[in-house]
């Protein structure tokens, strides 16, 4: 059976499956293409996959930064994306679960889905400048309904760094925070300095390709989902929102120190269950140390990297 047939069969899957335990990625193994109406560029096809070419219709000097391409680990095309230049700006290439919003002039980022996978695999290439990163990412989301904004329900991410002229496969564990349904995914592969998502392009190099094929939902292993009586309280590091994420389900606010590895306080701040997120953007990479409070009362206390 070829690659094109098994995409079609896993994409009606999903359609009428919505509901099932192991939904697969449409266009999976990239082999689905289309020209836009412009005629300018080809462009992922479905509907599922997103990508930022409709830059191209900026004008010629614009940089088509995914591409069709011909090298493949199976079936007779994969997804190359390339960090370039517009003007002065570095653009890196991105493919993502989501869509480009042109009156926004952004991307919108996630897609349905209600499963619970415990890890993304898949294969790559990568041909870095100067040392450069790639990265991929995936996250899973459900909006709450008390405090109008996303819920992280899990995540997963990989770095991956070194020239590799083979393909090779790659494997991100999901790690799970909370023990919900999610409805929207998000799957990310970035061609430069390790971006997450729309991050930062300070790193990133011009040239730097990265070649993805092959991408499947591995739920054959047993996901570790933490049940409600888990721990009072647990925090997170999320490289998508580069925020910290806390969650309980005994207290509904407190207070949080974070300290450098060296013990040097960096940042103290009251919190709330309902709005757990707390902003870590400004901070460099490294470890970090933190207490929790509540009441004035220690209640849990650890480390985290960023």
């Amino acid at each position: 059976m070829s690659k094109k047939i098994l995409s079609l069969i896993l994409v009606l899957i999903c359609l009428f499956s919505l509901k099932s335990i192991s939904q697969q990625l449409p266009n999976q193994g990239f082999e689905e293409w289309k020209t836009d109406d412009s005629k300018l560029f080809d462009d992922l096809d479905g509907g599922f996959w997103g990508t930022i070419n409709k830059l191209r219709l900026l004008g010629p000097q614009a940089p088509v930064t995914t591409e069709k391409s011909t090298d493949t680990h199976s079936g007779s095309y994969s997804a190359k994306i390339t960090t370039k230049t517009f003007g002065s700006f570095k653009i890196v290439g991105i493919i993502a679960t989501g869509f480009f919003n042109q009156k926004a002039a952004g991307f919108i980022e996630g897609m349905p889905f209600t499963s619970k996978p415990a890890k993304l695999s898949g294969y790559y290439k990568f041909i870095p400048v100067n040392n450069d990163s790639c990265s991929a990412y995936i996250n899973l989301t459900k909006y709450n309904t008390i405090s109008n904004k996303k819920d992280t329900i899990a995540e997963g991410l990989l770095v991956m760094q070194g020239e590799q002229n083979q393909w090779t496969k790659f494997e991100i564990p999901i790690k799970y925070y909370l023990n919900s349904t999610p409805d929207t995914i998000k799957v990310a592969f970035v061609s430069s300095a390790g971006t997450v998502g729309m991050g930062s392009t300070q790193n990133a190099q011009v040239g730097s390709s990265m070649f993805v094929d092959d991408l499947i939902l591995d739920y054959g292993t047993e996901v570790d989902i933490p049940s409600a009586s888990s721990s009072k309280i647990k925090l997170e590091y999320s490289q998508l929102s580069s925020s910290i994420i806390l969650t309980s389900n005994y207290f509904d606010d407190g207070l949080i120190s974070i300290y450098s590895s060296e013990g040097k306080l960096i940042m103290t701040k009251d919190f709330k269950i309902s709005d757990s997120q707390v902003d870590f953007s400004t901070q460099p990479c490294g470890v970090y140390l933190y207490k929790i409070f509540s009441n004035g009362t220690l209640v849990s206390g650890g480390s985290f990297i960023k």
